[in-house]
This record gives C-alpha cells, sequence and structure tokens, in this order.
C-alpha cells in the first residue's frame, strides 16, 4: 500500500483580505450593540408598566434607547454582512481543506448558496 500526502502552500494574506478582516474584527459590533439597547429599552418600557407607574419622562427615555438601537441596526448592516462572507470563505476553506485530505469526500448539495455582494 502506499500512502498519499498532500503539501498546500499558503502565501498569506493580501492586502484586501487584511482590510476585509480589519473592517469585520476590530471595529465595534453595531448589531450586537443595537440588540443590547433594544433589550434595554424593553426592559425599562415594561418596567414603566409595571413599576413605576407609566412615569413619562421614562417612558420617551426608552422610546430614544428603542430609535437609537434602530439606527444602529441599520448601519451595522454592511458589518453583518462583511461577516457573513468572512464565514462564507472559512466555511469554503473548510471544505476545501476536507477534500484535499479525503479525495473520496463528497461535499452535499445545498440549496440557496449565499451570493458575494
Amino acid at each position: 500500500s502506499s500512502s498519499h500526502s498532500q503539501i498546500t502552500l499558503w502565501d498569506g494574506l493580501s492586502k484586501e483580505e487584511m482590510q476585509a478582516l480589519g473592517d469585520v474584527f476590530c471595529r465595534l459590533d453595531f448589531v450586537i450593540i443595537s440588540y443590547i439597547l433594544w433589550s434595554l429599552s424593553n426592559l425599562s418600557w415594561m418596567l414603566m408598566e409595571e413599576v413605576f407607574e407609566e412615569d413619562f419622562g421614562w417612558r420617551f427615555l426608552s422610546a430614544g434607547v428603542c430609535a437609537a438601537a434602530l439606527i444602529l441596526f441599520l448601519v451595522g448592516y454592511k458589518q453583518a454582512m462583511q461577516k457573513g462572507l468572512v464565514v462564507q470563505k472559512l466555511q469554503e476553506y473548510e471544505c476545501l481543506e476536507r477534500v484535499q485530505t479525503n479525495p473520496l469526500f463528497v461535499e452535499p448539495a445545498v440549496m440557496g448558496q449565499p451570493r458575494d455582494t
């Protein structure tokens, strides 16, 4: 029996790839911050109904925090798309690595592959 080994060369990340990774990992995560603000606004709104007898000043503050959460969510759309593309590329690399290590590996068919934008 003969054994086969395969060598894969990697020349590192290109300037564009480093920029894309920096845009994804070195900035504030606006979507997560928006979820946190949204949760806090909902909590304060419910507290105003149950505990603090509908104080309108706090209600307006809760509505303002909710509006800020919506704005952060919309601002974070591009960042979320970039993270999705990074995850997609990592999955493609893992699939390529599996195929290279096991030539008999068959990748299952997937409907609705994400598209590059």
